[in-house]
């Protein structure tokens, strides 16, 4: 999805963790880290997470990007980590936010479940461009996933 996609998806439904979830990447990865601290406290206003949106963004202000990002996603592993007690949480998306914290070791881990499991959102992970599973990318157990479920070429 494009800037533009994004915008327009989040403008169509400003009530869309998704879109705003994605628009949260798309500027994380073109480096527009302001507007991506932005998406990630819509994301918690939006989840009835008020307190921690708030946090995210005085912390933002006081420390920088990197401290908010990373109290953003420990917030955000606590909050799906609870949820998976009530509901379906996928794997991959635990393991995306492992890698992002960069606990290598149970990023790994979860992409393995997610592979066990055939998770939905894990032909979304050859993306290693991403900079979300950058560090990801050379690890060979991560290879061996993603060379058992890509096709043959």
């Amino acid at each position: 999805m494009g800037e533009f996609g994004g915008r327009c998806s989040a403008a169509g439904d400003p009530g869309s963790l998704f879109a705003h979830s994605a628009l949260e990447r798309l500027y994380f990865s073109s480096g527009r880290l302001s507007e991506a601290i932005s998406e990630l406290a819509s994301v918690f206003f939006l989840q009835g997470q008020p307190e921690v949106a708030n946090s995210i963004q005085a912390m933002y202000r006081k420390s920088g990007f990197d401290a908010a990002n990373r109290f953003a996603f420990q917030q955000k592993l606590a909050y799906l980590t609870h949820l998976r007690n009530h509901r379906y949480v996928s794997s991959f998306s635990l393991a995306e936010l492992h890698a992002r914290l960069g606990d290598k070791e149970r990023a790994v881990a979860f992409l393995q479940k997610s592979y066990d499991a055939r998770d939905v959102e894990l032909p979304c992970f050859p993306a290693l461009h991403d900079a979300t599973l950058a560090s990801l990318k050379d690890d060979p157990r991560v290879l061996e996933i993603i060379q058992r479920f890509r096709p043959p070429q």
